[in-house]
């Protein structure tokens, strides 16, 4: 990825926090709003819509009682139309098109749900929540492939592998970082704890916090992984396919406070890895095809985008290049 110049433009102001971002692949912008609103945009003209409420969202303004907010959105794979969202413990699948357009509901989650996550082929859901669990869903049939406690902590985060319809990570204030295999029956394949690979003390040679995960994202082709946590650093784990396990190779350091963000870009043919903390940073890095066993490996400084506040989530869309 050459090196480029990046010009922050704003698309969309609210009173409340964004907390949730998905572009489809048509070019529509879902945001998930911390009132319970969920607006939908137009990369193109940046201009709104459409707007959705949750439903529970009248009851909650009657009652004068705080909204639930929308931690996750997601576009089904390949249909700009359909849009799932969690509040709080529900999911809810929308259906853009439709003047009432809540469609579906799917309770299955114990805990408040911080991400929901499809696979490849738009056949399988996932939700991850605070009281460590995942619920796996067939969205053929509907049923539950999966509702396990699988951390300790709160399961912050989960992806599915490209290409591989019942693969997937996830990560937790636990520190742990697991990778399953669910097609036959339900498999934990690996466990890695971050505080085994995790800096004692920060660049500035001061204690740093625990390293809670708290996003994970996956390369399109399933040969990286990205962990940003709550050391301010951000793992980088490259794929071993004969043993099927994850390898830890590069650790970014660059954050001055927790990292809560990191996304491989959607654009084409690109190594970049956006990233964003608590600091108000968003960092674009270059991620080489370097050499998967060799950990002394470099990589170029980021590029740095002063965001001003913090950043909660992250998106990119294949039909603009480098935009984020």
């Amino acid at each position: 990825m050459q090196k480029e110049s990046y010009h922050p433009a704003s698309i969309s102001s609210h009173s409340q926090s964004i907390l949730s971002i998905d572009i489809s692949q048509g070019g529509t912008i879902a945001c998930g709003i911390d009132n319970g609103i969920v607006d939908i945009l137009e990369l193109s003209s940046k201009q709104t819509i459409k707007t959705l409420y949750s439903p529970n969202w009248i009851k909650e303004q009657s009652q004068q009682t705080d909204c639930t907010g929308c931690n996750s959105v997601i576009f089904a794979n390949g249909n700009q139309n359909i849009l799932y969202c969690n509040y709080d413990r529900q999911i809810f699948k929308y259906d853009l098109r439709q003047k009432d357009a809540v469609c579906k509901c799917f309770k299955y989650n114990k805990d408040e749900i911080n991400q929901v996550v499809l696979n490849h082929t738009g056949s399988y859901l996932a939700a991850c929540d605070d009281a460590g669990g995942i619920v796996v869903i067939d969205l053929r049939n509907e049923s539950v492939l999966m509702d396990e406690y699988c951390h300790d902590s709160i399961c912050s985060s989960i992806q599915f592998l490209p290409d591989q319809n019942l693969k997937f990570i996830s990560g937790g204030m636990d520190c742990k970082l697991n990778y399953y295999d669910i097609e036959r029956n339900i498999q934990l394949l690996q466990t890695i704890d971050i505080n085994e690979i995790s800096p004692s003390i920060s660049n500035h040679g001061t204690l740093v916090n625990p390293p809670f995960i708290h996003h994970l994202d996956v390369t399109s082709n399933f040969n990286r992984v990205a962990c940003a946590t709550n050391d301010a650093n951000v793992y980088i784990f490259e794929m071993d396919y004969e043993e099927d396990e994850l390898m830890h190779t590069q650790c970014l350091s660059g954050h001055a406070l927790c990292a809560n963000q990191s996304h491989f870009a959607r654009w084409p043919l690109t190594n970049g890895l956006a990233t964003a903390g608590n600091d108000g940073k968003l960092m674009i890095w270059d991620l080489l095809n370097d050499d998967a066993e060799d950990e002394t490996i470099q990589y170029p400084p980021p590029v740095i985008i002063d965001h001003g506040c913090k950043v909660n989530w992250i998106s990119s869309s294949e039909l603009s290049s480098h935009s984020i």
